[in-house]
């Protein structure tokens, strides 16, 4: 049994986004996207990598039994440089990485609706905080 993940990192051709669940990363990852091959891989923040399909349309994400901590630090320092929301922050701590990914998203979103509309659609703030 494989404890619920708080962050899912996503890597591919438009480079690194982070989910706070599996549905909202499956949710993400568009089913053409990934029949063409466009994703690369999928880890929570433990390093545990997921295999990923499409069934009757939809995107589905499974955990593995493949922990690979190192490879997952590795693709966050490769993609940091590309992802300016990284700036200043611990490569090596997963979830500091999801936050700010989470912080910069939530910041920069747009368009930016009346506050009561946006807590409705977004709630209170970044989906992932660690």
């Amino acid at each position: 049994m494989y404890s619920k993940p708080r962050a899912l990192f996503v890597f591919g051709e438009g480079g690194l986004n982070a989910e706070p669940s599996i549905d909202r990363a499956a949710g993400f990852m568009e089913p053409v996207d990934v029949r063409n091959g466009e994703y690369e891989a999928v880890f929570d923040e433990s390093g545990r990598r997921y295999s990923f399909h499409v069934v009757n349309g939809a995107t589905h994400l499974q955990p593995t039994d493949e922990l690979d901590v190192d490879g997952l630090r590795d693709r966050l320092r490769a993609h940091a440089p590309a992802t300016h929301s990284l700036e200043g922050f611990d490569l090596d701590d997963p979830m500091a990485v999801a936050a700010a990914i989470s912080r910069f998203e939530w910041e920069h979103r747009w368009p930016r609706w009346p506050k009561w509309l946006s807590r409705r659609i977004h709630f209170d703030g970044p989906a992932i905080v660690k």
